[in-house]
């Protein structure tokens, strides 16, 4: 073992150490003074290629990167160990003078340091050997591959996260309590990490990451390259608004949707007031509803999503369990658990593939439940369309510019249901049996611009579903910034 202790100080973002000789593993075990310090740090090759990046509150403090990806921690670049300077440096905004930080190392060849816990084995190995020139890919996920040749409703969750960040459970738990859910796929979105590799299960993983700064969080949905976030970075990374924007603008170039979470939650709400709308794909309109406040917060969110649609911005409306807590917790002695895929949003898509599902958000195939069952068919003269559609060109075509709503809900014997046009409810009617259908008629011919989309509440108004709008025509986008999206729905900037 090579001690290489460090106590920092005086404010430092980067620590070397030298191998000697190649080799094909190098343990990394990490020390500071406090538990759960939320520090950032990537571990760096000779080449200047990240092979580790670790936040640190629940995840171990000793890491393994291996030349195989069996041995290999999670969030490693696997691959041989080269001989020459590595580096530590830690990508967040806090000054390493706060905070006693010690490591110790040892590289070798052969069998693994005794004592030395790996990471399950049966798992699906995401990036290749080794990333290129300080970034890495997920260049061996399979975006294509098909769990199910099937076009139905597919149950997910769009916000999760575990250990390798401020979760408390393991990759492998979640692969667990998202099959128990009953969930086909969840996205994992641990805070500023993309993850390398995951368990194998019977549940769709699909990349991602949450970007986290003290302006707001959100999420890359389907993100194939890991993006230079870093305080570090020259224009701030996600630290200012110019980097934030940098960051939003290529994950979109690397495939990636873009979700602003939990919007108007404190202290975790957007803040960043020059963010262009035209970035959006989706908006978090629904997140832990067990949190105490989440409830307020949503309502605010669908207001703000209200007042996208009506000013011509077709943002796909999601939702999220932002999961951190075991099954057994709760956020209150008389709160319901915090579970993975509660809320959970169904997507319609041609078949179960990380690529199908992204195209059914993108498309606003989408609904969000905590319990009621949907089954929605809408026609333009007796011809189908799915949820989401700009239904434009088939009324226009149309002799009567009618549009038809068949509505089946299950699994909801009472409560109300309401139909909301251009941000105000038009119609309500009452839920009376487990099984119920509702026929709806919008008369859009000589319409402009309208969209219409369905809220599911309690006897008591809580929200229990709501689905994406269809919509007719268009409208002349006036406004183009979050802070102006915030005036016009007469909200104030949060304050985190």
């Amino acid at each position: 073992m090579k001690d290489n202790s460090q106590n920092e100080s005086a404010p430092r973002t980067l620590i070397s150490f030298r191998i000697d000789q190649p080799a094909d593993w190098l343990v990394v075990h990490f020390h500071y003074e406090r538990a759960h310090t939320w520090r950032t740090l990537n571990l760096l090759d000779p080449a200047g290629r990240i092979r580790l990046s670790h936040l640190d509150c629940y995840n171990s403090r000793t890491v393994i990167v291996h030349r195989s990806p069996v041995y290999s921690s999670y969030l490693t670049v696997p691959g041989s160990i080269p001989a020459g300077e590595w580096k530590i440096e830690f990508a967040d905004q806090s000054d390493p003078a706060e905070e006693v930080f010690k490591f110790e190392w040892e590289a070798g060849s052969g069998d693994l340091p005794s004592g030395i816990e790996t990471a399950a084995s049966d798992r699906q190995c995401w990036t290749g050997s080794t990333g290129d020139q300080a970034h890495y890919g997920l260049h061996q996920y399979d975006w294509q591959a098909v769990r199910e040749e099937a076009a139905r409703w597919y149950k997910g969750d769009f916000h999760t996260h575990t250990v390798l960040s401020d979760g408390k459970m393991t990759p492998e738990r979640n692969m667990e309590q998202a099959e128990i859910m009953g969930l086909d796929f969840f996205v994992a979105t641990d805070h500023n990490l993309l993850s390398t590799s995951w368990p194998a299960g019977k549940v769709l993983v699909i990349p991602g990451i949450e970007f986290t700064s003290e302006y707001g969080h959100w999420n890359a949905l389907g993100l194939k390259q890991w993006i230079d976030w870093r305080y570090r970075a020259p224009d701030g990374g996600i630290g200012t608004q110019e980097g934030m924007n940098r960051v939003m603008e290529e994950a979109r170039r690397h495939g990636a949707l873009r979700s602003i979470n939990h919007p108007m939650l404190t202290p975790w709400a957007w803040m960043y007031e020059l963010t262009p709308l035209a970035m959006l794909d989706a908006l978090e309109i629904w997140n832990d509803p067990t949190y105490h406040s989440n409830p307020a917060a949503t309502e605010k969110a669908l207001a703000l999503w209200s007042t996208l649609w009506n000013e011509g911005y077709r943002v796909t409306g999601i939702g999220g369990s932002d999961s951190h807590m075991l099954p057994t917790e709760s956020y209150g002695d008389n709160n319901p658990p915090s579970l993975i895929g509660d809320p959970a949003t169904y997507v319609h898509a041609e078949r179960l593939s990380a690529a199908a599902i992204l195209e059914g958000v993108r498309a606003g195939r989408v609904y969000v439940s905590r319990g009621p069952v949907l089954d929605l068919a809408v026609t333009v003269d007796d011809k189908a369309y799915p949820l989401g559609s700009d239904l434009t060109e088939p009324v226009q075509r149309s002799k009567e510019g009618r549009v038809h709503c068949r509505l089946t809900v299950s699994n909801a014997s009472e409560g109300s249901l309401h139909v909301i046009e251009n941000g105000k409810e038009i119609e309500a009617y009452a839920i009376s049996d487990t099984a119920q259908t509702f026929e709806i008629a919008m008369d859009w011919k000589e319409a402009q611009y309208v969209w219409r989309r369905i809220e599911l509440r309690s006897m008591n108004g809580e929200l229990l579903a709501f689905t994406n709008p269809v919509s007719y025509g268009s409208k002349e986008q006036e406004i183009t910034t979050w802070k102006q999206l915030l005036d016009r729905a007469s909200f104030e900037v949060p304050v985190n």
